[in-house]
């Protein structure tokens, strides 16, 4: 991210068994579950400014119509606001070489564009 190119990631297999959703609209429960392994959302993208994303933490929120799927690959703060590390599924020339920051622990239970409304994650092993 940031200055640096984009490099691909190596391919690694897995076992899957299954799914576990996450509680709606509980951001403490997805922060948890991220702590943990990548966890996949659907967010509401369908507001320009989420579509011209380039840097940043994105705080606007487009709504709560889920209609874009994307993988919380972790979470930080910087400068005092807390983001989701999100990678869009979209190509690694959109946002921030495919990444982009999403605000996090906004007071609203829905979360920034939907994205505590329709959390899972994989159950490996």
């Amino acid at each position: 991210m940031g200055n640096d190119t984009c490099k691909k990631a190596r391919n690694h297999a897995l076992n899957i068994s299954g799914y576990e959703n996450v509680r709606a609209q509980n951001e403490k429960m997805l922060k948890a579950a991220t702590s943990n392994q990548h966890v996949y959302v659907a967010i509401d993208a369908g507001c320009y400014e989420f579509q011209r994303y380039s840097k940043g933490i994105f705080s606007r929120s487009c709504g709560n119509d889920l209609n874009h799927d994307i993988t919380i690959v972790g979470y930080g703060e910087e400068n005092g606001h807390k983001y989701w590390l999100v990678k869009n599924s979209c190509a690694t020339n959109s946002g921030d070489c495919g990444y982009i920051k999403i605000k996090r622990d906004i007071g609203d239970k829905d979360g920034v564009c939907g994205i505590a409304m329709d959390a899972s994650y994989l159950i490996k092993h």
